[in-house]
């Protein structure tokens, strides 16, 4: 039965089991940015500025003209890791 994808971006990610996958990629950006701070809180909150909300805001915006309620949750995990192969494959060239 289909899952209706009308939900978080968050739950959506959860519900494809690519979380690890998009953590991955957030590493590599953050190598990739040279993304430090003097202390463990600015580190954390520079990585959420600089990396993971736009890292996410990109996302949605490629899910949101591809994703249909009748599209299966392979389907969608499908869609999501391409997307996010090809974001580590940009960096990586």
């Amino acid at each position: 039965m289909p899952t209706h994808w009308a939900m978080t971006l968050e739950t959506v990610i959860e519900k494809t089991g690519e979380l690890d996958h998009l953590f991955a990629l957030v590493e590599r950006r953050c190598r990739a940015a040279g993304v430090v701070a003097a202390s463990p809180d600015a580190s954390a909150a520079a990585i959420v500025e600089e990396v993971i909300n736009p890292l996410l805001a990109e996302l949605e915006c490629h899910l949101r003209g591809r994703l249909s309620p009748a599209m299966a949750e392979g389907e969608v995990k499908a869609l999501i890791a391409a997307w996010i192969d090809d974001r580590i494959a940009e960096l990586e060239a």
